[in-house]
């Protein structure tokens, strides 16, 4: 197994190194243009209606006060006058568009409720790609760099873990290095004298 399926291998076992990009800025730019697709349809549907109220045409006249001649005002518009199915046409366009805005309002308000992850889990996800010893995964495209880039901000856990407070980040990230450093060299000596 190599590249993105080890890792993938690893981050599936280990949520808490299932480390991604939440891609906010993408996403906010994204609901954006939704919103303004949106408040366009909103005035064209206000224009729409706008015209219908003020037609000759009975039906049309009718359509802000019975559902059942709007949504029938498609099937008039292939006659004489275009118009008269516009204002339905445009509601149908808005009903899709409010779908995809919704559904993706709600994704990025579950995006923006993941924590970003521990820095022991992204540092060890590092190391373990980086190692020959360990994952030793090279990614070689546009994205082999979004572990190890200077702003990590944009970095989310599945399931991050909480950080460590002071004592227990000393001890994991001070106290074992001098300990293998200090006691291990001494345990070396002493396992490689002879009995």
């Amino acid at each position: 197994m190599e590249g993105y399926a080890k890792l993938a291998s690893l981050m599936g076992a280990n949520p808490e190194v299932a480390i991604l990009r939440r891609f906010g800025a993408m996403n906010a730019q994204n609901l954006l243009y939704f919103q303004a697709e949106l408040v366009a349809l909103e005035d064209d549907l206000r224009y729409y209606a706008d015209q219908d109220s003020a037609s000759d045409d009975l039906d049309r006249k009718l359509y802000s006060e019975c559902w059942d001649y709007l949504s029938k005002s498609d099937d008039k518009s292939s006659g004489s006058d275009e118009r008269a199915g516009q204002q339905w046409r445009t509601m149908l366009r808005i009903r899709e568009k409010l779908k995809e805005y919704n559904e993706a309002l709600l994704h990025q308000t579950a995006l923006a409720g993941l924590q970003k992850p521990n820095p022991r889990d992204l540092s060890f996800l590092q190391q373990w790609m980086e190692s020959v010893s360990m994952g030793n995964v090279r990614l070689v495209g546009q994205d082999s760099d979004v572990w190890s880039k200077p702003d990590k901000s944009d970095l989310i856990a599945l399931q991050a873990r909480h950080a460590d407070d002071p004592l227990t980040a000393w001890v994991t990230n001070t106290g074992v290095h001098w300990w293998h450093q200090v006691v291990g060299k001494y345990l070396r000596v002493l396992v490689s004298l002879p009995r």
